[in-house]
């Protein structure tokens, strides 16, 4: 009997325990719960006055002429232009480390369009269009320049004009180079008209012309 009463003792004694630890526990979380509530509360009162303060700037500005919607559409297009926007910066860097070789060659006029053309040549003719399928979209530069300076000596300009363009072919980037005009087009489609009785002065010039088209794989090559 009396060890059956130690037994209930001690089981009262544990219960006694597990109440008190549950009602630490209880109190524990319904302070917890107390402390999220007032910050709720805080949030819920702050964002209220930000909503308020918006409005209020909100009616200060001036009226718009398109709604959010298509002003964000107008944004979002920007993005895409200016991610997938084509720039000559690098196309002109790989004429510019050319043209640090050859100093007698004189730059005139460099001209740099994106499309999809069949050649370099015909991308800059005065009827210019692009393809519409079947053709990668690529660089091409039109590149005029002179040999300065110049006395007369045709073949020597020549031969540096194809020095210069042998180097612009061997770029990583470049896929062609086609030389356009040279200074002296000795094909019998030219006529010679003239007194030999009359002394002209002339200012001789060896101009040429280039024509660049870049890899597809180039820095904005495909589009």
């Amino acid at each position: 009997a009396y060890s059956q009463y130690r037994a209930r003792q001690g089981v009262l004694l544990a219960a006694a325990g597990v109440a008190a630890l549950a009602g630490l526990i209880v109190a524990v979380d319904l302070w917890r719960a107390q402390d999220a509530s007032a910050d709720a509360q805080d949030a819920a009162t702050q964002a209220l006055r930000y909503r308020q303060l918006y409005t209020e700037v909100q009616r200060e500005f001036p009226a718009s002429p398109v709604g959010s919607a298509v002003l964000k559409q107008t944004v979002d297009v920007a993005a895409n232009l200016r991610a997938s926007g084509r720039l000559p910066d690098d196309a002109m860097g790989i004429v510019s480390e050319v043209l640090d070789t050859h100093p007698s060659v004189s730059l005139e006029t460099l001209a740099w369009r994106h499309g999809r053309f069949a050649d370099a040549v015909s991308a800059f003719g005065n009827s210019a269009t692009t393809t519409p399928g079947g053709l990668p979209a690529r660089q091409v530069m039109q590149i005029t320049g002179t040999i300065e300076p110049f006395a007369g000596d045709y073949r020597s300009a020549i031969t540096t004009i194809r020095d210069f363009a042998d180097e612009l072919r061997r770029k990583p980037a470049v896929a062609d180079v086609k030389i356009v005009r040279l200074p002296l087009d000795a094909s019998s489609r030219q006529s010679l008209a003239g007194s030999t009785s009359t002394r002209t002065e002339q200012t001789l010039t060896a101009q040429f012309e280039l024509a660049v088209t870049l890899k597809d794989g180039f820095p904005g090559g495909q589009g």
